[in-house]
């Protein structure tokens, strides 16, 4: 390229001879087709679809080079030669002359000149090989970043950090004239990665390869960089979406789809709303598009998956703007905290519990405290009194001190069995019984009780069922009905208390019905608490320690059964209990 940079009239190319006008002409058209070659030569690597590299994978993004291309093109067509940028875009004809276009030797050699000078300025590397790798020019640009004049030496031997010549080198195919090939080549000039456009031409008379070569490294580092970036928004396990402005999808990640039960081509172009409840149009959430483009958002919210199903996530969203703060897209971090909610729950009512369990502690004692010391009371102050009372007063204190020391075993024997029944698991009686006695035994029991006046105990026992035998614990079913019955005789002060049974499929269902004072429905959900005592209650001052419907609750549910209640105020109530049984023989071979 020396010789060609001191091109003249007199320029030898070959063989010393002065070169004939023809071939003036066709060396300055082979270096400016050159050039418009490798400036157009991405047309060429998508045709060929060739697949060869010298020291790494060939490059898919050939659109990369574009900048370049069109700085080659301004350059050839801007400049001014001898042919105005017209010469370029013809081709020489058989009898190598140019129609309509009459050139001296001086100007096809100034516009030789012109082409070598551009070459030159350029700012990218650019050089020409012979076919044995010899470096035959190199423009300023890479003698000033090599800082070493390479012409007359291998280039493999320049540019590569082996020194040797790769086993893929375009060389060793031999050249093509006119073909262009791009590459990716590592390993060069300290680990660098260059983009190689190779175009095979004839230059001084013989074949050789221009090469313009780009360093791409830092773009390479860029595209692992972002493509590590992409590969860990599909990894991540939070649900990601980015959406345009205008809250039109352009981006979720593989466990967005997995949760909401999209395909991706279900998604894209759709807008956010997309995986929002119909009926969500509340400020909260019309807030988070104008807010996040303002710069973030984040709160709790409802979504919606592709089959309807709705849950709790927590979302942050923020915009994402390039390096002059202009909007680009905006970035959703979505979190499904169904577990997360669920677990605050169950945290919430086992605080709630242990609040309740120490109110209830605290009314243990305080219940205890008064139930305990109106019996001890009675029973210390009417043993005083019998020592020094007289024979007709005796038996009545005695009276006293029995029925309050009955009281007084009975609300230990109540606290003793709760805490039984809540800590540990009592174990079963199981033999055969007939209900209709167990609830004819309850009644018996209460018709000889001194009831309130105008107070009538009943019973209720369907003829069909009077013979039935089930196998079952009749202690603790008798236990259950003296609970209810007492509790209603206690709250019903005229009017009637009823003792019943019905029987249906493999369960027997008993009841306790009375006209009393009925029970507030706000209280309904509690008065089977510990210590529980109503309003009523309390107004009316009955007597009661709060641990009979407790027991009563725990018993049906050791039975296998449950226990339920209807009320109303000033009209009564009915409670009423299953216990689940297995058949068994029945009096008189019948069966329920």
């Amino acid at each position: 390229m020396n010789n060609l940079s001191k091109a003249n009239p007199k320029t030898e190319i070959v063989s010393g001879l002065k070169p004939s006008y023809e071939e003036l002409v066709i060396e300055n058209e082979n270096l400016r087709n050159q050039l418009l070659n490798s400036s157009t030569s991405e047309d060429n690597f998508q045709a060929n679809n060739k697949k060869s590299d010298i020291k790494g994978p060939r490059s898919d993004n050939v659109s990369e080079v574009q900048h370049n291309n069109d700085l080659i093109k301004e350059l050839l067509y801007n400049h001014s030669s001898p042919l105005n940028g017209k010469y370029t875009s013809r081709k020489v004809s058989q009898d190598n002359k140019m129609p309509g276009i009459k050139l001296t030797e001086k100007e096809i050699c100034e516009s030789i000149e012109l082409n070598n000078s551009l070459m030159r300025a350029i700012p990218f590397g650019i050089n020409i090989v012979d076919e044995e790798g010899t470096i035959l020019f190199q423009n300023e640009y890479f003698k000033k970043n090599l800082r070493v004049d390479a012409v007359g030496q291998k280039c493999w031997s320049i540019y590569l950090d082996d020194k040797t010549q790769c086993s893929e080198c375009p060389l060793r195919k031999g050249i093509q004239t006119g073909k262009t090939d791009l590459y990716e080549t590592s390993g060069v000039q300290g680990g660098k990665t260059y983009q190689i456009s190779h175009t095979g031409m004839i230059y001084q008379g013989k074949k050789a390869m221009m090469e313009i070569f780009r360093d791409i490294t830092e773009k390479k580092e860029i595209k692992q960089k972002i493509k590590l970036l992409a590969h860990s928004l599909k990894s991540i396990t939070d649900c990601i979406s980015i959406t345009d402005k205008e809250d039109q999808i352009i981006y979720v990640n593989n466990s967005f789809l997995e949760t909401y039960g999209y395909t991706e081509s279900e998604l894209i172009g759709k807008n956010i709303n997309i995986v929002r409840p119909l009926e969500m149009e509340h400020s909260k959430v019309r807030d988070i598009l104008p807010k996040t483009i303002d710069g973030r958002w984040r709160g709790e919210i409802m979504n919606r998956k592709k089959d309807g199903t709705l849950f709790p996530v927590l979302l942050s969203s923020s915009a994402i703007k390039d390096e002059n703060g202009k909007l680009v897209a905006l970035v959703g971090v979505a979190m499904d905290i169904t577990e997360e909610q669920k677990k605050k729950k169950e945290l919430l009512e086992a605080k709630e519990s242990a609040e309740e369990s120490n109110r209830l502690k605290s009314a243990l004692l305080n219940n205890l405290s008064h139930e305990i010391r109106t019996p001890m009371n009675a029973i210390m102050g009417f043993s005083n009194l019998l020592l020094d009372a007289a024979d007709d007063e005796k038996k009545t204190y005695a009276e006293i001190i029995k029925k309050s020391s009955n009281h007084l075993l009975k609300l230990i024997d109540d606290v003793i069995l709760i805490s039984r029944l809540q800590s540990e698991k009592m174990p079963l009686s199981i033999y055969d019984c007939i209900p209709a006695e167990i609830v004819g035994h309850v009644f018996q029991i209460f018709k000889k009780v001194d009831l309130n006046k105008g107070l009538k105990i009943k019973v209720s026992i369907p003829d069909q069922h009077k013979n039935l035998i089930i196998r079952t614990d009749e202690d603790k079913i008798v236990q259950i009905l003296t609970n209810l019955v007492s509790n209603a005789v206690k709250y019903t002060l005229e009017g009637s208390v009823e003792i019943g049974m019905n029987v249906y499929d493999c369960v027997v269902e008993f009841f306790v019905e009375d006209t009393g004072m009925g029970i507030p429905k706000k209280e309904l959900n509690k008065i089977f608490d510990n210590f529980y005592r109503g309003e009523l209650a309390l107004n009316y001052a009955i007597r009661g320690n709060g641990l009979g419907l407790c027991i009563t609750k725990e018993l049906v549910e050791l039975m296998g059964g449950t226990i339920s209640v209807q009320s109303e105020v000033k009209k009564g109530s009915r409670f009423y209990f299953t216990v689940p049984y297995k058949s068994s023989a029945n009096l008189n071979n019948t069966f329920a």
